[in-house]
């Protein structure tokens, strides 16, 4: 499903996700056009409807693995704006979904 599939099953409108985000409707537009895309701005948009993105590696013959720890840099600002405060010690394995 694309970015504007998802807005659009959500019943949200361009619009809607940019005043939620402070920006243009012409930037909402471009993220939607857009083949490659930052994790945190997925994040972002995902966010503005009430979701919350996770990341999962799949390899063939293992179990799935969820991606935790990734640092979410406000990039209007510059700033780390989110960090998990989950620490794990080097023997612990990945957490498995």
């Amino acid at each position: 499903m694309s970015l504007s599939e998802l807005r659009k099953s959500l019943s949200f409108t361009q619009e809607d996700i940019a005043n939620i985000l402070e920006v243009g409707q012409a930037s909402i537009s471009r993220t939607e056009k857009r083949k490659d895309q930052l994790v945190s701005t997925i994040r972002e948009y995902v966010g503005a409807m009430g979701g919350e993105l996770k990341l999962v590696v799949d390899f063939p013959d293992r179990p799935s693995i969820k991606l935790a720890d990734i640092e979410i840099v406000d990039k209007h600002k510059g700033e780390l704006i989110k960090k998990s405060k989950q620490k794990r010690s080097k023997s612990k394995p990945p957490t498995c979904v």
